[in-house]
Order: C-alpha cells, then sequence, then structure tokens
C-alpha cells in the first residue's frame, strides 16, 4: 500500500486527499443531518403529544367552569319532576288524601282497600267509618299505592271527582265500573285511584 502510494504522482495524491476530505466532509454532514432530522421528529411528535394534553386540559377545565350551570340545570330539572309526585306517605296519609278527595265533592266512600308492602290485606276505619286497603308496588325512589275505592252519589259528582283527582299531584283513576241507581240511592262507583310518591 505504502508502495502504491508513493508511485503516485503528486497531482494523484492531491485528488486522493481530496477525495478523502470529501467523503469525511460528506460522512460527516450525513451523520449531523440524521441526528437533526431524528431531533427533529421526535420534537414534532412530542409537541403534537403536548398540544393533544392541551386540549383534552382545555375540555376538562371548560367542562370545570361549566359544572355549575350544568348542576343548576339538573337540579331544576330534577325538582319539577319530583313536584309531580308525592312524598312517600304512609298508609294513613293516602287514606286521610283520597277521602278529603272523596267528600270534597259531596260523595260518601263505601270503602277503600289498604295493602302492606307485603301484599296482605289490612282493614282500618277511615274517618267516614270505612274499611280500607291499598296495593303497593315498591321501587328505589318511587311508589305507586293503588287505592280501591267504593262510592255512591249522583252521576254528577263522581265525574266532578274524577275531574278533581286528575287536578291532584301524582294522583290518577284507573279501572272505573259504574252501575246506575235510583234517585233516591244514587249510582255506585268502583275505581282504582292510583297515588304516586317519590322520595325527597
Amino acid at each position: 500500500m505504502k508502495k502504491l502510494i508513493q508511485e503516485l504522482s503528486q497531482r494523484e495524491k492531491v485528488l486522493l486527499y481530496t477525495l478523502l476530505c470529501f467523503l469525511i466532509l460528506v460522512g460527516g454532514w450525513f451523520f449531523v443531518v440524521t441526528t437533526t432530522i431524528d431531533s427533529y421528529n421526535s420534537a414534532c411528535m412530542e409537541y403534537e403529544e403536548a398540544v393533544t394534553k392541551k386540549a383534552d386540559k382545555d375540555r376538562t377545565l371548560q367542562n370545570y367552569l361549566l359544572a355549575p350551570d350544568a348542576l343548576a340545570v339538573k337540579k331544576e330539572s330534577y325538582t319539577k319532576i319530583v313536584d309531580k309526585y308525592n312524598p312517600i306517605l304512609k298508609n294513613e296519609k293516602v287514606d286521610k288524601l283520597i277521602t278529603t278527595a272523596i267528600l270534597s265533592q259531596g260523595l260518601k266512600p263505601v270503602s277503600l282497600e289498604i295493602t302492606t308492602p307485603d301484599n296482605s290485606a289490612t282493614n282500618t276505619t277511615n274517618t267516614a267509618g270505612a274499611s280500607a286497603q291499598t296495593d303497593i308496588v315498591s321501587n328505589e325512589s318511587i311508589k305507586q299505592v293503588n287505592v280501591n275505592v267504593t262510592l255512591n252519589g249522583s252521576f254528577e259528582k263522581i265525574t266532578k271527582l274524577i275531574s278533581h283527582l286528575g287536578s291532584l299531584k301524582g294522583v290518577s283513576v284507573s279501572n272505573l265500573q259504574y252501575t246506575e241507581g235510583g234517585s233516591a240511592t244514587g249510582s255506585n262507583v268502583s275505581m282504582t285511584i292510583i297515588v304516586y310518591m317519590i322520595k325527597k
């Protein structure tokens, strides 16, 4: 190798050294550029991750800032829903609610039936001297109480009672059976009055 180099002319030696320097320069430049490109790509990825995290944090912050308004809307909606129902009432209170509604329309309650939550019938005497029984269907927060009622009175008064019950909070009428009677005795009606209650 040494002998081969000695045999080269001065011009060839200069060209060889120039080529060697060029190769060193290009190799160094390529190494630097490759490292820089890798660093740039890594920095771009970190930037994109940072932008994504910032967007997530901005959304979280926005949700946090809007939380009081959202809570107020939900509370208002909940209050409107709850206000449509009665609070949880004991059998005596249900008895009083329905009996008062019936008497207010000038009708005479013949009987009401109240069933305890285990569906066993219990007979009680209400203020009008009638026995009472209520079928209670339990839910976690809502209870539906079915009050089976037998009434005696005129058709007009019974119609007014149905309208009055429909205007009460959390009360509706179902399963109505009407038997027309004479002018002296009045008509007989059997109906189920549903009372909806909710835990407040």
